[in-house]
């Protein structure tokens, strides 16, 4: 294995080489000396450097695409790592290059990522057993103005989804509680504390052990798209490659069907 490669990598990766240098447990002069080594085989910079930043200029970029292959060659027992975030979130580690692929439920616009529809959603307006409106046969639109709602924060995709639903109603709840967690926003609502906008995929235990209860109301089920996110225009290693193929299956299997 080419070590000046997997030092290359990962101070595009760290994006900082006294970063990179720990992650190798290597000294950050023993880091910029593979560097220099890599370029001057290389007959070009690679790396853009400043006090605040390093980044890829266009030679970087050729290179760092070739690399990762290379070394997933190197390493094929690959250990998965799972990062968790709203959709901005994941995003934005994508476009620095500190994730391969996301999986994101709201709606991303850049040049820079490939974005693919992979699942259809459903999404429900939800409020525990004993809450007054679960109650009731239909919930006006009224009583959905005055109940509290549980929402996500700003960048969700289900923040996004509960915006563009409550556009629809052409209100917005003045009761709002706002958690950065889906499993704190199912506890709240468990609790009878108020209701919210959930997706199908994350309350199907809850209703089957009947901890929730599906509201009837006008304009729901709220339909969205979970989307394949990964970097634009740029060669994917082995390992990515099959992950999205993997994932395109599962979307084949899932086309038509309703979990709940």
């Amino acid at each position: 294995m080419d070590q000046g490669l997997l030092v290359f990598v990962t101070v595009v990766e760290k994006a900082n080489f006294t970063r990179a240098a720990e992650a190798l447990n290597m000294t950050q002069p023993a880091v910029s000396q593979y560097i220099q080594a890599l370029e001057r085989s290389m007959g070009s910079k690679l790396l853009e450097r400043s006090n605040k930043f390093v980044r890829l200029n266009k030679a970087g970029e050729i290179v760092y695409q070739h690399a990762k292959g290379i070394l997933v060659e190197y390493f094929p027992l690959i250990k998965p790592s799972i990062t968790i975030g709203n959709t901005q979130e994941i995003g934005n580690l994508i476009l620095n290059r500190r994730l391969d692929v996301g999986i994101v439920e709201g709606e991303l616009t850049s040049e820079q990522l490939a974005i693919e529809p992979v699942a259809n959603d459903l999404m429900y307006i939800v409020s525990s057993p004993q809450h007054a409106l679960a109650q009731r046969e239909t919930v006006t639109d009224s009583k959905l103005k005055e109940a509290t709602w549980i929402i996500r924060e700003v960048g969700s995709g289900t923040r996004e989804a509960a915006d563009k639903m409550f556009a629809a109603f052409q209100w917005y709840p003045e009761k709002v509680m706002e958690f950065g967690s889906t499993q704190i926003i199912k506890e709240a609502v468990e609790a009878g504390l108020g209701i919210s906008l959930l997706s199908q995929w994350v309350i199907r235990k809850e209703l089957s052990i009947r901890r929730v209860k599906l509201l009837k109301c006008v304009n729901t089920p709220v339909r969205r798209e979970f989307s394949l996110v990964t970097p634009a225009a740029t060669l994917h290693t082995k390992a990515a490659q099959v992950f999205i193929h993997t994932v395109r299956e599962y979307k084949n299997r899932l086309d038509g069907e309703f979990p709940v």
